[in-house]
């Protein structure tokens, strides 16, 4: 019995510091991108970003960081204005790292679209 309860102990405490570690990751992410404000985006800061995301050890908050990723990288340069290649390059390599069809279809359009090829 004692096993038992020191294994859902154990286990409650990993669970709790994995959640921890990825509202810490939120946190960071929230900053980084101004709350949603920044509108320009150097490759670097996107490394960064992509960095962070791959920290999470959450796989829904991976996905809807990787759109997110995604998105900045297609409007590093402001709406409209075509992104460069070093951009576009994290863009391609996000893509993947969705896991759904739809939307992983819906950003590839989207990569064509905004001129990355």
């Amino acid at each position: 019995m004692k096993i038992f309860l020191l294994t859902i102990f154990l286990s409650s405490s990993f669970v709790s510091a994995d959640m921890y570690q990825d509202l810490e990751i939120s946190n960071q992410l929230l900053a980084t991108t101004e709350y949603g404000q920044k509108l320009s985006w150097t490759v670097e800061e996107l490394k960064d970003v992509e960095n962070l995301i791959s920290r999470f050890s959450d796989e829904s908050l991976k996905q809807v960081w990787y759109g997110n990723l995604i998105l900045y990288s297609l409007t590093a340069n402001g709406f409209g204005n075509q992104p460069s290649k070093g951009h576009c390059l994290i863009a391609k390599q996000s893509i993947p790292e969705l896991k759904d069809d739809d939307l992983i279809a819906l950003w590839e359009m989207n990569y064509t679209l905004y001129g990355c090829r």
